[in-house]
């Protein structure tokens, strides 16, 4: 019977060092696939869609640029040239502001009213264009002075507000990773400890099952009297 307890005991501590091991290991992959999957989401998220976001600025820019080169340039053949570039660059203007729309345009209102302003942008700009095809150099220059300019630095300044909520998104999820992960290592640690104690008990409980039979049997065989 006592055989049977110990035998029991010594399963049992086996079992719990094994369990915790497991628990332990379980706890780690997941602090490690739940790090992961916000970095990821970050990457593949507010650091994307900022990046689309410059993007758009650069190429809002662009557009703005070539608005100007059409008034300066004297050339019948560059303003063409100038034209083309034009259109190139709000067809990748107008992508990325509808990639920004779908995924912010029912929680950020900033890229509703960036897009807006944008749109009436390049509606003042595409009048400065028609000015300057048809001679109208005076009205060109003057509606770029007194609507494009003003309207595409609005824009700008809206596209400032949008990318510091992507920023401040960013950040947020960055630091709920690091307060995640400093959890999830602080439980680790105390499980490691557990796990330490445990097997340090069992270690001794399995020496003390062991050498203690063995101190016995030695005393018994002190006092029996030796045979002559």
């Amino acid at each position: 019977m006592k055989n049977l307890q110990i035998k029991t005991r010594l399963l049992g501590g086996f079992v719990t060092v094994i369990v915790l091991s497991v628990i332990i290991t379980i706890i780690a992959i997941f602090s490690l696939s739940h790090t992961r999957g916000n970095y990821n989401s970050v990457i593949n998220g507010s650091i994307h869609h900022t990046t689309t976001l410059i993007k758009a600025r650069l190429h809002s820019n662009m557009m703005g640029k070539y608005v100007r080169d059409m008034i300066l340039e004297d050339n019948n053949t560059n303003l063409q040239t100038y034209e083309k570039q034009f259109r190139e660059a709000q067809a990748s203007l107008e992508e990325e502001i509808n990639l920004l729309k779908t995924h912010y345009g029912q929680t950020y209102n900033e890229i509703n009213q960036y897009s807006d302003k944008l749109t009436t942008w390049i509606s003042e700009a595409d009048r400065v264009i028609l000015y300057r095809q048809s001679g109208a150099d005076d009205e060109a220059l003057t509606l770029l002075r007194e609507s494009c300019i003003p309207l595409l630095a609005e824009s700008a300044a809206i596209a400032e507000q949008f990318e510091d909520l992507l920023n401040m998104e960013e950040e947020k999820v960055l630091e709920n990773t690091i307060k995640t992960a400093e959890v999830l290592e602080l439980l680790i640690i105390i499980l490691l400890i557990v796990s330490a104690i445990i097997s340090f008990a069992f270690a001794v409980f399995l020496t003390r099952s062991i050498t203690e039979p063995i101190k016995e049997v030695q005393m018994v065989a002190k006092k029996c009297p030796k045979a002559i």
